[in-house]
């Protein structure tokens, strides 16, 4: 809750407005925040963040939309960057203002040996989305008394993970993701985890607040590392896809299925965001219609209205995607999904009705080739996965999963699970 001149408002964008409108008039603003008790009556006490948001990578681009939705909550929420601002480079000034804006505290711990200096972090519930650094210190953060909530990103822990449990929460955003770590724990005979699930915030409106755009319309621009280019002007069928540049990311056959469809496109462009030399060692140089971008030189919500297709499948040797975000930004973005059948992918995609998931390299391309050749079917999965995104990401449900969880984790029974979770609807 927002305050301006003793009025209160809901949003920061009202408080923001109401601001404009004083000043315009020639009156002083003065905003303040204001902390009302959490919905339920019950304020679960600040709530700190372990980590840091950024522009790209899965874990940090999700603590920026949960920590949007922590605020909408009325959380008192401070956030510890892991250990310090020289860590996150030239855009810490800029997520740190973004931070500020929404309500949040960022607190000061240049190194883990610090955190018991820590104002109110004692006894504090603490969360961290896959953070190597606070896996470190979870023993440092267990000796004040701390509850540690720790949200995976992968189907699998590290040994860094397993040697910082038990955890006295994990939260899991696939079901795929719950049964696999739940094999590996039970595997290294491990007691079964304290969990919920919990799918991962994702508010479009926040999404499309990329960094500077980086496109370039027009005439394409050379650039020489990796045989990079930026955009041209749109003259033909688009497909694309969008990771970190990870060789397990890329399948090696990667360029056979865009020659494939060039072939029997041969206007098509095909783009991929995430490119370096480790990708180009896997797959081969990139053809003369691929247009590549390194990792963190173009925001997705640049590239993805670009496209008519996402093309989004990783090596079938490596491991499956727990909740891959870019399948919400691309269903944000009106873009249809062909991606693996597999993993979480299944959970977030209905196959032939928001998306398709082809079980071989045939009928990836069969897929592919039917929507480049069918706008109205174009428009009818995005439409539907418009619709299925507004179910995965409802606010609502989602804000009351991590009050259910916070609650649990204040109680005398704070050792026991916590109380059932609302699941979400799963496709079937």
């Amino acid at each position: 809750m927002f305050t301006v001149n003793g009025t209160q408002y809901a949003t920061l964008d009202a408080a923001r407005d109401e601001a404009d409108r004083l000043e315009n008039a020639g009156i002083a603003p003065e905003v303040c925040l204001t902390q009302p008790p959490a919905p339920n009556g019950k304020n679960p006490g600040p709530i700190f963040l372990a980590g840091f948001p950024s522009d790209v990578g899965g874990a940090n681009t999700e603590i920026w939309h949960t920590l949007r939705l922590w605020r909408s909550l009325h959380l008192d929420v401070r956030v510890i960057p892991t250990w310090g601002a020289s860590d996150y480079g030239d855009d810490y000034g800029r997520w740190a203002m973004r931070l500020t804006e929404i309500g949040c505290r960022i607190v000061s711990c240049p190194d883990k040996s610090l955190l018991p200096g820590v104002p109110d972090l004692p006894g504090a519930t603490v969360v961290a989305f896959c953070n190597t650094r606070f896996c470190h210190a979870a023993d440092r953060l267990r000796a004040l008394g701390c509850r540690l909530v720790y949200v995976p990103c992968m189907c699998q822990l590290s040994p860094s993970e397993l040697r910082a449990g038990p955890f006295d929460r994990l939260v899991f955003q696939s079901d795929y993701q719950a049964v696999q770590i739940g094999n590996q724990l039970a595997a290294a005979g491990r007691p079964s985890p304290k969990a919920a699930l919990i799918r991962g915030a994702f508010d479009p409106a926040a999404w499309s607040l990329g960094p500077p755009r980086a496109a370039h319309y027009g005439p394409s621009r050379y650039l020489e590392t990796y045989g990079t280019y930026h955009f041209r002007s749109k003259i033909g069928p688009a497909v694309g896809r969008i990771s970190r540049p990870h060789a397990v990311k890329f399948r090696a056959d990667l360029w056979d299925t865009a020659f494939a469809l060039w072939r029997r496109w041969p206007g098509l462009t095909f783009h991929v965001l995430g490119w370096d030399g480790d990708a180009e060692a896997k797959c081969g140089p990139p053809p003369p219609f691929a247009r590549c971008y390194p990792p963190g030189s173009l925001h997705a919500g640049d590239l993805l209205p670009q496209l008519d297709v996402l093309l989004q499948q990783t090596d079938p040797a490596g491991p499956a995607e727990n909740w891959p975000r870019v399948g919400l930004e691309a269903m944000a973005a009106g873009v249809p999904i062909v991606a693996d059948d597999r993993g979480g992918w299944r959970e977030m995609i209905a196959h032939a009705t928001t998306g398709f998931l082809p079980a071989s390299p045939d009928g990836t391309l069969h897929a592919v080739n039917r929507l480049l050749a069918d706008q109205a079917l174009r428009h009818t999965v995005a439409a539907a996965a418009r619709r299925r995104l507004a179910d995965l990401a409802d606010p609502a449900r989602i804000g009351r999963q991590w009050l259910h969880l916070f609650a649990s984790l204040q109680s005398r029974h704070a050792n026991e699970s916590p109380e059932p979770q609302e699941r979400p609807t799963l496709c079937s």
